[in-house]
């Protein structure tokens, strides 16, 4: 399989809002805080299998069965999909059109970031700041709040 990864949005908690959350003030702490909070999303985003931040993407793969769940969602827009070179068909996230060769390119993210997907990124922000410097496990708590918005079939 072919994946190519384009981020084009923002992070969708700001600097200002995570000092805010972790009560840090003062500017010593903004690069850390800004590299963890974007490592918090990234994690949220490899738990789950979805785009937080809007990603253009761009995918090719052979032999696979349908429906195929196209890898990074939500999809917001669908540029090209096609499948043996004929048009494709996309229901949601999933390819539904049968064939040996799929290629599409797109583009995944929320318009609006689901609440329990933001406060999940919160969360690891804390557990990251707080442990920063240490191998800190996410707790099961967590996998279980992000269970509902996972894409992937066990998490």
């Amino acid at each position: 399989m072919k994946l190519k990864i384009n981020p084009i949005g923002d992070e969708p908690i700001g600097l200002q809002d995570a000092k805010d959350f972790l009560q840090v003030d003062g500017e010593h702490h903004d690069k850390l805080i800004t590299r963890l909070t974007k490592a918090a999303r990234q994690t949220v985003e490899t738990i789950c299998g979805v785009s937080i931040v809007e990603k253009e993407i761009e995918v090719a793969s052979e032999n696979f069965e349908t429906p195929w769940l196209l890898p990074y969602g939500p999809v917001k827009t669908i540029t090209t999909a096609t499948v043996d070179g004929v048009d494709a068909e996309i229901d949601g996230d999933y390819l539904t059109t049968p064939g040996t060769r799929f290629e599409a390119e797109y583009i995944a993210g929320y318009d609006e970031l689901p609440d329990g997907l933001e406060q999940a990124i919160y969360d690891l922000l804390r557990l990251y700041y707080d442990g920063r410097g240490m191998n800190v496990p996410i707790p099961e708590t967590l996998y279980g709040l992000l269970q509902k918005y996972s894409r992937n079939l066990v998490i």
